[in-house]
């Protein structure tokens, strides 16, 4: 028995090494070899400069309050989206600012990965199995998609490591306190993280965990009862960030102005986004940026605040294998549970009449995050079945691959992509019939349609051998086109106007968004909107905040956290004299 188990172990150990190499080689080594920066959303526009203001405050002995170049002076650490006391803001005090973006990102993403594993093989799932669900909860889109917010896959990694200390628990005596205290650690990190959501969400897959984990023998109920200090631990431990968080929260953009009409669903899995887990190119590359990002304008809306919905139909073979099998059944609840309200914002709106802490949530998409982090143990144990019943994993695999060529086929050549989706999307047409975009939409799918196809086929002929690197294969495929790399220079150098606002600070009164107005024009050797928008979100940051235009942009902070005055008053008293300011 020991040795099968080691051996077990060891192709665990060999084929997680060989799942964080090809990480590593498919998605960050143009950061850690090219030196480029990633510099997509919030990456550049809020966290970069935040976490390299904090990190030298915390350098220099002192905590970072506020930043009092922003605005008229914005809450640094009180806005939980800052990171400001989150360890890993240190790295962007000891590492130049691309790099440590960089680290920052791939370190997390491995967190995720290992965190995951470690929690599949404690809730008793083989080696391989277990690499499986590793590959599906770091690479599914849903996962990808956090790479845009520094905070998000922060909070996202220690949501496999928290619901791994609810699993097996010991009956008494110090191994519970134990484990209760890790899990107040990694609580403490995911609320120090600053994604509230998400961390809400890591609190449930816990809870899942807990209950599902521990049998249900009447001597498991004392230790579950005790481990529920955890949470109350995590806050204690988050305190220094909580407490300032709660004390602006009532002159926040949030608690004086609230949520617009309709605002959760503003991105919701609304009907007009079902296509997207296994078209995820359709809508165009990440982030609502013209021409092809946004040629759903204006039926679409937030189309893009969480930017891949990935799938891929290994995970949907594999869900048709296993999916109601009776072990996974609170598993499949909760993800249909948390699918259904994303995709029904009505039902949300109405719970938060009856739970108040539901009127803060403001994009209902997010709730397909906690979809996924339910789907993982569920992939896991599907694994194991598929390599169990091949054939019955090949007639699922049949079955995903007809839907997906249903889907997508009519729309894999130009003409009937344009006629297909003006029909769908009637609000579209005119934007569909601009030149170029049928054609991009039309390689879009093709591409789509080949990696559904192919590692699907792979997975299929010999399940035992292949299920697995079809499957890494598929997810690290199907999310690389969330991070876009650009020349850090163009960020961490000032431009002309940020000289031009240091020697006189009163042209931020005539230029509220003075970087917006300079953006320079596409490329004309990238004729495809979908490779221009790629180019064109690159040339968007470049002036859009980083270090040097964040500090001009007087805009309201993350997640309306900031105090919504602050984007008035520096509009409307920068250049005054400090007294005057002040008052």
């Amino acid at each position: 028995m020991r040795r099968v188990g080691r051996r077990t172990l060891t192709v665990g150990r060999r084929g997680f090494a060989a799942l964080a190499v090809g990480v590593l080689v498919a998605l960050y080594a143009p950061g850690l070899i090219g030196g480029s920066i990633p510099c997509f959303r919030d990456l550049l526009s809020h966290h970069l400069w935040w976490h390299r203001l904090a990190a030298l405050s915390l350098v220099h002995g002192r905590l970072p309050w506020v930043d009092p170049a922003m605005g008229a002076g914005a809450p640094l650490l009180a806005d939980p989206n800052t990171m400001a006391l989150y360890p890993a803001t240190l790295l962007f005090a000891a590492l130049p600012p691309a790099l440590a973006l960089t680290l920052h990102l791939l370190l997390h993403h491995l967190l995720l990965a290992m965190g995951a594993y470690q929690f599949l093989r404690r809730l008793g799932r083989p080696g391989r199995a277990a690499l499986a669900g590793a590959a599906f909860a770091a690479g599914a889109g849903l996962a990808v998609s956090q790479l845009a917010f520094a905070n998000a896959i922060a909070v996202l990694a220690w949501a496999p490591w928290l619901a791994w200390t609810a699993v097996r628990l010991p009956e008494e005596g110090r191994g519970l306190w134990r484990r209760a205290a890790a899990a107040a650690c990694f609580g403490a990190l995911s609320f120090l993280a600053g994604e509230p959501v998400l961390t809400g969400f890591s609190w449930l897959v816990w809870g899942l965990a807990l209950v599902t984990g521990n049998g249900w023998s009447r001597r498991r109920i004392t230790p579950r009862l005790r481990l529920a200090a955890a949470p109350l631990l995590a806050l204690a431990l988050a305190a220094p960030l909580l407490f300032p968080a709660a004390a602006i929260h009532g002159g926040s953009e949030r608690g004086v102005l609230g949520l617009a009409h309709g605002s959760v669903a503003a991105d919701a899995f609304l009907p007009r986004r079902w296509v997207e887990p296994l078209l995820p190119h359709l809508f165009g590359a990440p982030g609502p940026f013209a021409p092809d990002g946004s040629w759903a304008y204006p039926s679409f809306g937030w189309l893009r605040y969480e930017v891949n919905l990935h799938l891929g139909t290994i995970p949907l073979a594999l869900l048709l294998l296993a999916g109601w099998d009776r072990r996974n059944r609170l598993w499949i609840a909760a993800a249909l549970g948390a699918t259904v309200l994303a995709a029904a914002p009505g039902l949300l709106v109405a719970a938060g009449r009856v739970l108040p802490v539901l009127g803060e949530f403001r994009y209902g998409i997010k709730l397909l995050v906690l979809t996924q982090l339910a789907l993982v143990p569920v992939i896991a144990r599907a694994t194991s079945a598929a390599r169990a019943r091949p054939g019955a994993f090949r007639r699922r695999s049949a079955v995903a691959g007809a839907l997906l060529v249903a889907v997508g086929f009519p729309l894999a050549a130009p003409s009937p992509a344009r006629a297909v989706l003006s029909g769908i999307f009637p609000a579209s047409a005119s934007n569909l019939a601009r030149p170029g975009v049928s054609e991009s939409i039309a390689a879009s799918v093709r591409w789509d349609l080949a990696l559904g196809l192919i590692p699907l086929a792979a997975a299929a002929v010999a399940p035992s051998a292949l299920l697995l690197p079809a499957l890494v294969g598929q997810m690290a495929l199907g999310g690389a086109s969330m991070l876009i790399w650009d020349d850090p220079a163009f960020y961490l150098d000032p431009p002309a106007m940020a000289a031009a606002i240091e020697k006189d600070p009163r042209l931020v009164e005539a230029i509220a968004f003075p970087f917006d107005r300079l953006h320079p024009p596409l490329a004309p050797a990238e004729p495809a909107p979908v490779n221009r928008s790629r180019l064109g979100a690159a040339q968007l940051w470049r002036y859009y905040g980083a270090l040097h235009g964040i500090r001009y942009r007087g805009e309201a902070g993350p997640d309306g956290m900031g105090p919504w005055r602050v984007a008035d008053c520096a509009r409307r008293l920068a250049g005054t004299a400090p007294g005057r300011r002040a008052r």
